[in-house]
């Protein structure tokens, strides 16, 4: 077993005792296999909708530091998260899942939203560059 899966399988395991967290992903270059002795773990989560921001901010405190004996954490909470982070997490591996129609409807709702905001945020960067070899970055 490779050092990556490894820390998935663990990640998984202490992730399944937060009855909050309906689901997990890890995501980045450890899910691919490509990352190093530094790389962080980035961790993304979807938890119950009825929490409040304050239980879900406590949670993703309490997931950073159950992961920081793996390695540096990143841990991202998917209900607050924007179109485009959702979209690289969920390109990521599933650790586990307590129930596939919710995450199949999760996945969905912001593969949807991320393909309604592509368009502009290709844009955006496109734009961007163009500043960027002009020069005029930050200024219009």
């Amino acid at each position: 077993m490779g050092f990556e899966n490894e820390i998935a399988g663990k990640l998984a395991d202490h992730l399944r005792s937060f009855e909050q967290v309906r689901f997990a992903l890890l995501f980045g270059s450890r899910a691919w296999n490509n990352g190093h002795a530094h790389s962080d773990i980035d961790l993304a989560v979807f938890v119950d909708p009825r929490l409040s921001a304050r239980e879900r901010f406590e949670l993703r405190l309490s997931l950073a530091a159950m992961v920081a004996d793996l390695g540096e954490p990143d841990v991202v909470i998917l209900n607050d998260a924007p179109a485009l982070l959702r979209h690289r997490a969920l390109r990521g591996k599933l650790l586990f899942c307590r129930d596939k129609r919710e995450y199949v409807g999760f996945f969905v709702r912001s593969v949807d939203e991320w393909l309604d905001q592509r368009y502009w945020a290709e844009l955006f960067h496109c734009k961007r560059k163009e500043r960027l070899k002009e020069g005029r970055f930050g200024r219009p």
